[in-house]
């Protein structure tokens, strides 16, 4: 209800009203004189609605609820209108005590009291006026809606509406169709797909569907509309219906209202997140070309590998988008509701429960990384897989192996396992390979560490400088073993240079007469298992220059008496 503004004539009359408000609360008597309801607690009003046409409010206290009151106050309405003649009964208004009564003929509509002028911020006798203008309009509209002469109109008016709009929907269905008809014949076969160099984004079909789709929808949207206002204009027409063409009316007008202010109140917050996401896009696109320069030596940073670079750049960027997450969440429609903090806290539970092992292996990968375990193109062996690493993710490293299979390993297991690198060692002085075999005590070991050496030096890629070597491992209980020690430029096609050592060893050894063999104990042999030292330096053991030959240096000296 609007408020009337005040003139100087209304100043004592207003400050009268206020002076009766504040004695009648104060006061010992009852805010209603019709059922003596409590004290007020809180002043809350409710329109008095009659055939959907809000005419005044009224308040109401605890023990009478506002709704109640403007129901009842309705029906008085709605009875005294089809029960009275309005040319012969005339509206009155009676000032009894604290309230104002107003009669239809005899029958009392409504008690006005000084908190309902309070609630509508006017004295008491104005707004008793304005109760009796309207309540006179009021059951003047209702008798005359109700007469035959209007619902005779209302009805042909409803007729003709209907009729539109079955008009209207059919013209608009032959329409779309026709639209339809002419994309098809002029537009279809023109299509072409949408494409970025040689990459094709969207289909032809794909964007020919999303037109056929949107025609259909807008025609749908255009027959819900007509059918929406015709039957909008039909319940109006009509006293009893004329509520629920209200309502109808609010359903459609309140929702576009309320999205509408929304909007509007948002513009701030939604400016402000727009030039936000605007800074963290293009910050992360500076710090991008930044760290390409790094990893291509571009830009030197003393003490910081290069192939650091993209790691460091993704563990950045995940740090300057959590900080603008953090800055945007106050501005985000709903993040201040109950439904929205829980939803978060129920997510946030769920990540920390079910990510764990994948957060681990996301540290895991980043310490590799820095720890410069290996790099990409490195060959490495983690337990039992042996492989040339090809990719290093967040999560998991890609190993590929002799077998040409692919092994992915999580980083937590590689930052908890020993890594063995064989590419490092391969860049400075070569990896170093061995192989083991055992002969018996009966063979000479300057042969065996000659013919391994000769065995080495048939071998391709293997490195002359430094020179391979033999170990003696073991002087074991049948045999010694002997461990043949060569160096390699690269670890790759370990499994092809074992095999071609082997093949050279077995091949020596033949030539040679000696069997790569270590027998088994079962008794003393008849000659013990000794080597004679004419045979010290057996083919293809060479005797250095100056050495005593071997049988002189053996025989026991003939000068000492025996």
């Amino acid at each position: 209800m609007r408020k009337r503004q005040a003139t100087p004539g209304f100043v004592n009359i207003r400050a009268l009203a206020l002076v009766w408000i504040l004695l009648s609360l104060f006061g010992s008597g009852s805010l209603y004189a019709e059922t003596a309801p409590d004290e007020i607690s809180r002043v809350h009003s409710v329109a008095v609605v009659v055939d959907g046409e809000p005419l005044f409010n009224v308040a109401g206290t605890a023990s009478y609820p506002a709704q109640e009151r403007a129901a009842l106050i309705a029906e008085r309405i709605r009875a005294a209108a089809a029960a009275v003649d309005l040319e012969a009964e005339t509206v009155i208004l009676r000032e009894v005590d604290e309230h104002l009564d107003i009669y239809v003929g005899d029958r009392r509509i409504v008690a006005l009291y000084p908190v309902d002028a309070s609630a509508e911020g006017v004295a008491p006798f104005e707004l008793a006026e304005i109760v009796v203008g309207r309540l006179k309009t009021a059951l003047q509209q209702y008798q005359m809606q109700r007469s035959s002469d209007y619902l005779l109109l209302a009805t042909l008016k409803s007729a003709a509406v209907l009729v539109l709009c079955v008009l209207s929907i059919w013209l608009s269905v032959w329409v779309f169709r026709k639209w339809h008809l002419y994309l098809e014949a002029r537009f279809k076969e023109r299509l072409q797909g949408l494409r970025i160099e040689s990459f094709e984004i969207l289909r032809a079909e794909n964007i020919w569907q999303v037109l056929t789709r949107s025609n259909k929808l807008l025609s749908w949207v255009l027959v819900f509309v007509i059918v929406y206002a015709g039957l909008e204009f039909v319940l109006a027409q009509f006293p009893w219906t004329r509520a629920a063409s209200n309502v109808l009316l609010d359903w459609l007008i309140e929702p576009l209202r309320q999205i509408f202010l929304s909007i509007l109140e948002y513009l701030p917050s939604l400016v402000f997140l727009i030039i936000l996401i605007t800074l963290t896009r293009y910050s992360i696109k500076l710090m991008h070309l930044f760290f390409i320069g790094v990893e291509k030596k571009r830009v030197v940073l003393q003490g910081f590998e290069p192939e650091w670079a993209p790691s460091t750049f993704k563990l950045v960027r995940f740090f300057v988008i959590v900080l603008a997450a953090v800055l945007a969440y106050p501005y985000i429609p709903g993040s201040g509701s109950a439904a929205f903090q829980g939803l978060s806290i129920f997510l946030g539970v769920m990540v920390s429960l079910g990510a764990s092992s994948a957060v681990a292996s996301v540290v895991a990968g980043y310490a590799i990384t820095y720890r410069r375990a290996f790099k990409i193109g490195d060959m490495i062996k983690v337990g039992e897989h042996t492989g040339v690493v090809e990719d290093m993710r967040l999560l998991v490293t890609h190993l590929r192996t002799f077998h040409n299979e692919e092994v992915i390993l999580p980083n937590s297991q590689l930052l908890n396992s020993s890594v063995i690198n064989l590419s490092r060692p391969a860049q400075e002085d070569g990896l170093l390979i061995h192989t083991k075999v055992g002969i018996g005590y009966e063979t000479p070991w300057r042969q065996v560490e000659a013919m391994l050496k000769e065995a080495a030096s048939r071998t391709r890629s293997i490195k002359t400088t430094p020179a391979p070597f033999v170990l003696v491992q073991n002087l074991g209980d049948y045999g010694i073993d002997y461990q043949l020690n060569v160096y390699v430029a690269a670890p790759s096609h370990l499994p092809h240079r074992y095999a071609e050592l082997h093949r050279n060893i077995l091949d020596v050894f033949n030539e040679y007469g000696v069997a790569i063999m270590t027998p088994s104990y079962r008794a003393d042999p008849d000659e013990p298992k000794l080597v004679r030292p004419e045979d010290w330096y057996a083919a293809p053991a060479k005797q250095p220059d100056g050495a005593v030959p071997a049988a002189q240096s053996a025989r026991p000296d003939q000068s000492k008496p025996d």
